[in-house]
């Protein structure tokens, strides 16, 4: 089954991404692969964010480790205090997730074990980080109705992309929304951009 799963995400990874779909595919894939060969322990962030593509919700595995941790930064958040403000190294942890600097690395250790074009370099990354962040949005990370000491109850990704596109670029912003009990929230934010007529190295 390996084999037979690689050629088909090597096919969709030998032109540039375009569609979502073609992303959710290729996390689909791997995700099966991770799973059936047991490779979760290796590849935590990667399969979290395989499992994010696929589910509508999820509250389950690292998914509660990252609601702990923006649980943690919420009061400092709501009140307008910036990621790097935050105390005891939660401020790391907070930028870690929402740039997906785990999930590109795993990404890119996968991509290279399994002999897979690798796109977590240049501008493929930032143009694959597009189309999943449209993938995952409005599908919250939820906090368990039966924790009742977690001030936070869900987080949830919004995507703006810039409609003018200088130097044919594409300016894209990933809104990050921590959603309290209270139906407050504490938002912040990440920039991106990609050419739009650079081909895959």
């Amino acid at each position: 089954m390996t084999p037979d799963i690689l050629s088909k995400i090597s096919v969709v990874l030998s032109s540039p991404l375009s569609l979502e779909m073609e992303v959710t595919y290729i996390l689909s894939g791997i995700r099966k692969i991770i799973e059936r060969d047991e490779l979760e322990d290796e590849y935590t962030y990667l399969f979290f964010h395989c499992n994010w593509a696929l589910h509508t919700s999820m509250d389950r595995g690292l998914a509660k480790t990252v609601l702990s941790n923006f649980n943690d930064a919420y009061p400092h958040l709501a009140s307008g205090m910036d990621i790097h403000e935050l105390p005891n190294g939660n401020g790391r942890e907070i930028e870690m997730i929402s740039k997906m600097e785990k999930f590109r690395e795993e990404l890119s250790k996968f991509l290279k074990e399994h002999h897979l074009p690798d796109i977590s370099k240049g501008n493929n990354w930032p143009r694959f980080l597009h189309l999943y962040g449209h993938i995952i949005e409005d599908c919250p990370l939820k906090i368990k109705s039966s924790d009742d000491q977690s001030t936070v109850t869900e987080v949830v990704i919004k995507m703006e992309t810039a409609n003018e596109h200088p130097h044919n670029q594409t300016y894209y912003k990933i809104n990050w929304n921590i959603i309290a009990r209270d139906g407050n929230q504490g938002t912040f934010f990440i920039i991106n951009s990609f050419f739009d007529d650079e081909e895959r190295i």
